[in-house]
């Protein structure tokens, strides 16, 4: 009897220790598949948030709104040293046949807190290979920015770092949210755009940048680049900006053969101009000398190299031309630690070329070599 007793109480003590291990074995099995899910939703939102910065990245950092048929641009500025952009209005830019009907370049310097600008009247004539035309009466401006930009700045000799392009409709809308006055610097003749710059500090607003800005207007800037300049110019006070334009006496009047009457730029004078007010402060800061050979077949290359790099600050001790033909540009320093200099990285960016280090031997008197080959035709 005693021992029926015994038996009878093991089992039971043993059936009341199983439900126990079972429920531990649950516990344990519950634990790891939470760690499994935990982990495998927790790599999800991983990737999830590296495809949005990822995005985030990509938007930031490519051309806002390009006009039709435009390629981006090489380079992205850098916030702190000067960038040249060109200010253009059409009539309509919904109309692919649309007009110019006003032009200006912008200089922004952040170090120095100076906001230039140099009209440029639509009616003038620009050299174009063979031919001349007018901003006005160019076929298809909106379908060939790029090569707008290209006239501009060879008949100018001036960098154009990228281009901001819009309509009266597009300049109403920037400038909705604010009334300036003429008292506060805005001139005639000039104040829809030096309105539009100065009220698009309230585009400081990645929701409003992408609509807004986005709808309106056509650039080849980034947002990154948008922020960089708008946050700069919203430090500068309106009537401290610096305004010029492409005058009589920076003008000439020519008759042509089966062409007429042409007004061109006065190369020499406007020069003068050009050289004086809309160089870089950094690149005459850093005094390079500069030596510049034209190793292609194409007459005169360096010397509108020569002019281009002069109006920007450059120092040009000399220029030639070099028998040996090269395929490619490139920039040959005789200087130690040339990445410091931000004169190299700057004519690498214009000329879209490379910085080779030369060789002591091979210098002359200048500290920059820029040898010009096909590539830069």
């Amino acid at each position: 009897m005693e021992n029926k007793k015994k038996a009878r109480r093991s089992a039971f003590q043993k059936t009341k220790k199983q439900p126990e291990w079972r429920r531990v074995q649950k516990e344990n099995k519950f634990k790891r598949w939470f760690v499994r899910i935990s982990f495998a939703a927790l790599s999800l939102l991983i990737v999830f948030l590296s495809y949005q910065f990822w995005n985030f990245l990509s938007f930031v950092k490519s051309p806002l709104s390009q006009a039709p048929n435009t390629s981006a641009k090489s380079y992205v500025w850098d916030g702190k040293h000067q960038l040249n952009f060109l200010l253009l209005q059409f009539d309509d830019l919904e109309k692919t046949d649309g007009k110019i009907v006003f032009a200006s370049l912008a200089f922004f310097d952040p170090a120095s807190s100076r906001l230039r600008f140099l009209i440029i009247p639509v009616d003038i004539s620009f050299l174009a290979q063979d031919s001349y035309i007018t901003l006005q009466n160019c076929s298809n401006p909106t379908q060939n920015i790029d090569l707008l930009l290209e006239i501009i700045s060879e008949n100018l000799a001036l960098p154009i770092d990228g281009y901001l392009v819009t309509d009266q409709r597009g300049l109403n809308v920037i400038n909705a949210d604010i009334r300036y006055d003429r008292a506060q610097g805005f001139e005639d003749g000039f104040s829809d755009w030096q309105q539009a710059l100065f009220s698009w500090r309230n585009l400081l607003h990645l929701k409003r940048l992408k609509t807004d800005l986005y709808q309106y207007v056509w650039t080849d800037f980034s947002p990154q680049e948008i922020f960089a300049l708008l946050g700069g110019v919203r430090t500068i006070n309106p009537q401290d900006s610096s305004f010029f334009e492409i005058k009589a006496n920076l003008t000439l009047e020519q008759n042509l053969p089966q062409i007429g009457k042409v007004v061109t730029i006065d190369t020499d004078a406007f020069d003068l101009l050009a050289s004086k007010n809309f160089s870089e402060d950094a690149i005459q800061n850093e005094r390079l000398t500069i030596e510049i050979l034209n190793s292609t077949k194409i007459s005169g290359l360096a010397l509108k190299t020569a002019r281009l790099i002069k109006n920007m600050g450059g120092e040009v001790i000399e220029v030639g031309n070099q028998s040996e033909r090269k395929t490619e540009t490139y920039i040959e320093v005789f200087v130690d630690k040339p990445e410091n200099y931000y004169t190299l990285a700057r004519f690498a960016q214009i000329l879209n070329c490379t910085v080779v280090n030369g060789n002591s031997e091979d210098q002359l008197r200048a500290q920059i070599r820029i040898v010009l080959g096909d590539s830069n035709q």
